[in-house]
């Protein structure tokens, strides 16, 4: 089914977390991050990434538009409430961004713009963490759908399922360090596999 409504997502994500507390539980792996650097991950919602990269050298920011997200993420890392699509810092400000299932919940137009302010604050030469579900993922295809590989289920979420091509034309002027199709351990309530695109990039 193909449906034109998408509910504004900042309100389902608040009702999300006001229901259910912290959503997703225990530590995320991290890429490697050096002394130092200046790292922002986008949609960080209760701070389980964050949570991975506790013991990292590196100054973490995270973001996020729901509030209540934000209320449940640890104490350490700095917090911002704000958009991914209209990112609140100037240019040229981190040598990373880490983009962990985020993109996946937007609308097509959402992931252009945000792709674009990654971009912006990036240093040059800085890099991002992309990673989000596959197309080989059990779960494409539930839901109504409102674009390609594209669907709201529960409470009005959006998920998208990309290809891996895909994450080169988000990201035209940046190098592809690393991309994969990681199949999860864990069947997806024993009735078939989740499967990720990750990915580094350098702009």
């Amino acid at each position: 089914m193909r449906s034109n409504t998408v509910p504004e997502q900042r309100q389902v994500w608040d009702e999300e977390y006001s229901s259910k507390g912290r959503l997703w539980r225990g530590a995320s792996s991290v890429p490697h991050t050096s002394h130092g650097l200046k790292v922002l991950e986008l949609g960080c919602g209760n701070g389980k990434t964050l949570i991975g990269a506790a013991d990292s050298a590196a100054s973490l920011v995270g973001l996020d538009h729901s509030m209540q997200a934000l209320r449940a993420c640890p104490s350490g890392p700095d917090l911002v409430l704000g958009d991914a699509a209209h990112i609140p810092f100037r240019d040229d400000v981190f040598d990373m961004v880490w983009c962990v299932h985020v993109l996946g919940h937007m609308t097509y137009d959402l992931r252009l713009s945000t792709a674009v302010e990654v971009a912006r604050v990036l240093r040059p030469g800085g890099k991002v963490w992309f990673r989000d579900f596959h197309v080989t993922d059990i779960r494409n295809g539930q839901g109504d759908q409102i674009g390609t590989s594209t669907f709201v289920r529960g409470r009005g979420l959006v998920y998208h399922y990309f290809e891996i091509d895909e994450i080169g034309d988000l990201f035209p002027e940046a190098r592809i360090l690393d991309i994969r199709v990681d199949t999860l351990k864990k069947p997806y309530h024993g009735q078939g596999q989740r499967a990720e695109v990750d990915a580094i990039l350098q702009l």
